[in-house]
């Protein structure tokens, strides 16, 4: 099959919206060395805010 190499490229962009505080969150993790790249991949993160939800205005304990 040859001498087949993984290869990523990415970006990242949140927007805060008509919101006043941002709660997005993205994170990766991608192997600098191209055998583990290849063999074992990347790790990719992605958490959506809930800042609109009513109860994010509370502390957990006032909920």
């Amino acid at each position: 099959m040859g001498d087949v190499k993984l290869a990523l490229s990415f970006s990242r962009l949140s927007d805060v919206g008509g919101k006043a505080v941002n709660e997005d969150a993205v994170a990766s993790a991608v192997p600098d060395d191209a055998h583990l790249l290849t063999y074992k991949g990347a790790c990719f993160a992605l958490a959506d805010g809930v800042s609109t939800a009513e109860a994010t205005s509370k502390p957990a304990s006032a909920r």
